[in-house]
């Protein structure tokens, strides 16, 4: 049943707009019965803007959605699974603190007069984990918290193909899995395809997209701007062409030259979360980019070198000094290393007000005198960063959960020079915000650097990592796949290293 030209969805002049930010601009999209129908588009393209809308986690600002030739108005998440539309999104929506059966079943419990049949739901489940030929070998009462990565992925996975699905959005589900456990999910796509299915896909993945993919849409910048009809078509060249298009430069800062002495030597560094031989030297004034695909290793990078991943071999030197095989954020930060990770949550307490969160690395370092903390230099210091980084509002006292996504980031900054740092990890800072404040970040970035600051700029954004740093370590695998200086490199040369294509000619 596979292939037939049944439109099982269309989306019509899809249109979402965030603050400052056109995300998903008139979009057209379908997908048949029986396909797999992937979107395609570097990061901030809008693929996962688009699929959110189709899942009910967004409201669309304009357009329509029918459902087997009827239009549909999705009024939330659980309405869109109704329908029969099951999706595994990047961000997770596990809850923790439940056990995996309990996720699995979450919103379709089974039991009777207000009371689970959790023995019901515990069989069904191992059942439907063993049928589903995923390897897991792990206790379906133990919660979420505890597992890894990887698990968490599988049991992502496993919960949208247990609900009763027409249409299954797949948002990079490889990205935490082992060979044998895509090639268990790729046989489960291909059933589904064969019950008649429709089946949305992203990838970076260029074997994923030109193995499984029947058609593609491309976007770019939020449009669409390519649909790849037919299999034969779907190429690497034709994929890599989409996404190397030129974009404007002048949003970029002209990059500083004065770049001294060695800060920081990282030397044949592997860990337990999964990198291997990570070498590389950073110098005061350099912005060093880091980047790679979902998966590639790039942020465990930055929360090695902040003590965040435990440590298996090699060594980190810092100014001269060799730091301790079992790293901690604390003896990061002691040695002026600022992290600014890029999930805000782990680095800001957003319940607490701008000046807390300045301050409360540095309390007793900066403010204590006799163990009693002076208010009024307090107030004084966080008041100057500030002003200094204009960070709005300007009001000290106001959470951090009211402010934008750049305003908190930059609160990760006034930290950071609370403190006294002379280096900073940024890993995706400019995720969500709009483009007036990725400039300024930029700008910021570059003064940063220009005034002796050394910089380890982590991104999934082709143009950031071409234009705003002084040279680029591509990460594939969890190890380093190519590191060249940014007068060598070009858009295309970028986009076959972050595909590992180097060295063999594109099919």
């Amino acid at each position: 049943m596979t292939g037939n030209h049944e439109p099982l969805l269309q989306m019509r002049d899809i249109t979402k707009t965030f603050p400052g930010c056109l995300a998903v601009d008139n979009v057209d999209f379908d997908l048949r019965c029986g396909e797999v129908h992937v979107l395609f588009g570097e990061n901030g393209a809008g693929k996962t803007t688009l699929v959110n809308v189709l899942s009910g986690v967004y409201p669309a600002d304009k357009g329509d959605i029918y459902i087997s030739g009827k239009k549909v108005s999705l009024r939330n998440a659980h309405h869109a699974q109704s329908l029969g539309i099951s999706a595994v999104h990047q961000e997770f929506s596990l809850i923790p603190e439940l056990s995996i059966v309990a996720n699995l079943f979450l919103g379709q419990e089974l039991g009777s007069h207000g009371l689970l049949d959790k023995r019901e739901m515990g069989e069904r489940a191992v059942t439907f984990m063993k049928n589903l030929a995923l390897s897991f070998d792990v206790d379906l009462n133990e919660k979420i918290a505890y597992l890894t990565l990887a698990e968490r992925q599988i049991v992502e996975i496993a919960k949208a193909f247990m609900r009763d699905t027409r249409i299954m959005i797949l948002d990079e589900p490889t990205s935490a899995l082992a060979e044998t456990e895509k090639l268990s999910l790729f046989k489960i796509v291909a059933r589904l395809k064969e019950e008649g299915k429709g089946i949305i896909y992203i990838s970076h993945v260029m074997d994923e997209i030109t193995g499984i993919g029947d058609r593609v849409t491309i976007l770019r910048d939020g449009k669409k701007i390519d649909v790849l009809e037919n299999r034969e078509d779907i190429t690497e060249a034709h994929l890599i062409k989409s996404i190397v298009g030129e974009r404007k430069r002048e949003i970029y800062p002209e990059l500083g030259t004065e770049i001294t002495n060695k800060v920081l030597e990282v030397n044949n560094l592997s860990t337990k979360s999964g990198l291997k031989d990570i070498t590389f030297d950073l110098r005061a004034g350099e912005i060093l980019g880091i980047g790679g695909l979902p998966g590639s290793g790039k942020s465990n990078v930055g929360r090695a070198l902040f003590g965040l991943d435990k440590i298996t071999e090699g060594e980190i030197i810092m100014s001269g000094e060799k730091l301790p095989k079992h790293l901690t954020p604390s003896d990061s930060l002691k040695r002026g290393l600022i992290y600014s990770p890029a999930d805000k949550l782990e680095g800001l307490a957003l319940c607490r007000d701008i000046k807390e969160n300045q301050s409360l690395p540095v309390l007793l370092e900066k403010f204590a005198v006799r163990g009693f903390i002076e208010k009024a230099r307090e107030i004084e210091a966080v008041r100057e960063q500030i002003e200094k980084l204009d960070i709005k509002p300007d009001d000290m006292n106001k959470e951090l959960q009211y402010l934008s996504g750049g305003n908190q980031q930059k609160v990760i900054i006034a930290r950071g020079f609370l403190k006294g740092a002379t280096i900073f990890i940024f890993d995706e800072v400019t995720r969500g915000i709009d483009v007036g404040s990725k400039i300024g970040f930029f700008e910021l970035i570059n003064k940063l650097a220009k005034g002796g600051a050394a910089i380890i700029y982590i991104s999934s954004e082709i143009p950031e990592l071409l234009h705003l740093c002084h040279s680029v370590i591509v990460m594939y695998e969890f190890s380093i796949f190519k590191q060249e200086d940014h007068k060598e490199l070009t858009r295309e040369k970028l986009a076959h290293y972050l595909f590992a294509l180097e060295g063999r000619a594109l099919k």
